[in-house]
């Protein structure tokens, strides 16, 4: 009970900002329009026929294929939205972190609690993207499926004959472990250090550089901590999906364990 209470409070700093709740999602409305103008543009300058799953892919999957300016930009935007909305919707976080750990009578369960809220808030902020998409999908295409330029430049998910509903899932789930896993490493590092400003600063750069990096660079995905929630940077096979799955389940649960040793160091100023 304790624990769930823990999680309500926590999940009460970021639902409360319900004006920056809704320019976030505005701001996903224009982010994802923009994106399938320039994808129906290109089709339309190359003659050909697209359908809503390559724009999902076109989306939300990632870089693949020649790398430009504007892909790598892409990803950094739609990775670093939700990492940085939750920073600012915590801004006042301190007091609040006082609060809990006063109230708590275990202060892991609180750490255990901010985990478990950076889950929901990239669950429903993950669904919220996918949805969008489908939406724009239904609204300006008629198949949801690989066409013949999508077997071509997707070639490899077109090898796995995965159905429509199994290549969304995957793209959701994957991009929902990894924005997950990013939000648990930025509280990890800010439960260490309470410089939390300069912090969240060298997070972002750091992230971001790793997107770079991977975007003309052959590096291990391991590495691209950036890329952790895409999925057009992995080699497309059942082995190599569910074996990137399982990574960052891991590596979760390892910031999970790291924080609750550091979060009993926690001094109150």
């Amino acid at each position: 009970m304790v624990l769930l209470n823990l999680v309500k409070l926590q999940l009460l700093t970021v639902v409360d900002h319900k004006k920056r709740l809704a320019y976030v999602g505005f701001f996903c409305v224009v982010f994802i329009g923009f994106h399938f103008y320039r994808f129906i543009s290109f089709l339309t300058i190359e003659n050909l026929s697209g359908t809503g799953l390559e724009a999902l892919f076109y989306t939300l999957g990632g870089i693949q294929g020649p790398v430009k300016a504007f892909h790598i930009l892409s990803s950094l935007v739609l990775i670093t939205s939700p990492i940085l909305f939750v920073q600012i919707a915590r801004e006042h976080y301190e007091d609040l972190e006082m609060l809990v750990l006063n109230r708590s009578e275990d202060r892991k369960k609180w750490w255990t609690s901010l985990v478990l809220s950076n889950l929901i808030l990239s669950f429903v902020f993950t669904v919220f993207l996918v949805t969008i998409v489908v939406i724009f999908s239904l609204l300006f295409f008629e198949q949801f499926q690989l066409s013949y330029y999508g077997t071509e430049f997707y070639s490899g998910w077109a090898d796995l004959n995965l159905s429509p509903l199994s290549s969304l899932f995957i793209l959701w789930l994957n991009l929902c472990i990894g924005v997950t896993l990013l939000l648990n490493l930025l509280s990890l590092l800010q439960l260490i250090s309470h410089r939390k400003t300069d912090v969240f600063v060298a997070y972002l750069i750091f992230i971001s550089s790793t997107i770079f990096i991977g975007g003309f660079e052959s590096i291990p995905d391991f590495f691209l901590i950036g890329l952790y929630p895409t999925v057009l940077n992995m080699t497309p096979s059942i082995n190599e999906i569910i074996g990137s799955i399982l990574i960052k389940l891991v590596l979760v649960s390892i910031i999970w364990l790291l924080g609750r040793i550091f979060s009993i160091k926690i001094i109150a100023s």
